[in-house]
């Protein structure tokens, strides 16, 4: 009974007498809270904002290019390798060679009669190429079976699929990327440089000179390359 009655009697005190300092507590909070507020330096907030984003920048700056497979080839390649969600092509003057993307594994050849100028992929599966002697192609990706083929006149012969220049992918290309990635190819290597700082992230070296480099295949976060007579699937990856 005593103890039922010191319970009432602390609760009413509370509520009746300290429930202004309740309330005080909390202006006082607010108070420093808004007086925090004004107190910042809005000119060094940007750079303080900088520097914490550079530690985040630098935490994650470690992405570096490592050799899944590698197999030899014996042809030379006259465009850059390109992809689609199960294979590589290569292009050597007349021929298409298809490789599997997983085991390098040789899925498909096809050879024309001509000097092949242009390669580009097309939906419901196909393949479209014109050589140098104005005709245009049309090929299953999965087998290479000829689709169609016609003759158009006026067609312009100059080689496309330009390869060893420099290029970037961003966070929207690869959403492990906290910043866009700059690659920069060289004689034997291809160096990984972030694009906001200038830092260099890391580099790749080769054995035998840079030949060629296909885009960035963003599904399997890889690079195609050949160097000297070998293929290379390269994949962006942490040490």
């Amino acid at each position: 009974m005593i103890v039922l009655i010191v319970i009432i009697l602390v609760s009413a005190y509370y509520v009746f007498f300290r429930e202004n300092e309740v309330e005080v507590h909390i202006e006082k909070s607010k108070f420093l809270f808004q007086q925090s507020i004004r107190n910042i330096d809005l000119e060094s907030f940007p750079k303080n904002l900088q520097v914490e984003f550079e530690k985040i920048l630098l935490k994650n700056n470690t992405l570096e290019l490592k050799k899944e497979w590698s197999t030899n080839i014996n042809f030379d390649l006259t465009l850059k390798p390109f992809f689609d969600l199960n294979n590589l092509y290569l292009v050597s003057y007349d021929k298409i060679i298809a490789y599997s993307k997983k085991t390098s594994e040789i899925k498909w050849k096809q050879q024309l009669e001509h000097k092949i100028m242009s390669f580009n992929l097309l939906d419901r599966n196909r393949a479209i190429v014109h050589d140098d002697s104005s005709y245009v192609y049309s090929f299953k990706r999965h087998d290479g079976e000829l689709v169609w083929k016609a003759h158009y006149a006026n067609i312009e012969n100059q080689c496309t699929g330009a390869s060893l220049l420099p290029f970037m992918i961003t966070p929207a290309e690869d959403k492990r990327l906290l910043f866009s990635i700059f690659f920069l190819p060289q004689k034997r290597a291809i160096s990984l440089i972030n694009n906001d700082t200038g830092q260099l992230i890391s580099t790749i070296e080769f054995d035998s000179e840079l030949v060629h480099i296909s885009d960035y295949d963003a599904f399997e976060n890889s690079l195609y390359v050949v160097t000297g007579t070998q293929l290379l699937k390269l994949k962006l990856e942490k040490p």
